[in-house]
């Protein structure tokens, strides 16, 4: 995901589209849920993201819902689900 994340740093201001992957017991799901992740860039490794003051949406499935229901400092994002970054 390097194409993705070329031209991000430190302290960018950033939103995330990603593909978060839930599997229950007993349940594999049907389709991908999507995710919207707003938020600062403190750090990029070769595996994930880490932003700060973080606000996240499910987008999909619907209805459209804050995730988690608090909001958290920090969120991390494996790169690997990454799917678009817009500064």
């Amino acid at each position: 995901n390097e194409q993705v994340m070329s031209g991000v740093s430190i302290g960018d201001a950033l939103t995330v589209y990603w593909d978060d992957i839930v599997y229950f017991e007993k349940s594999v799901p049907e389709k991908i849920t999507k995710m919207y992740t707003e938020g600062e860039v403190v750090q990029i490794t070769s595996t994930y993201l880490l932003l700060k003051d973080p606000v996240t949406l499910r987008l999909h499935p619907q209805p459209v819902k804050n995730h988690p229901g608090y909001t958290p400092f920090y969120y991390v994002i494996p790169l690997s689900f990454i799917t678009k970054v817009e500064k």
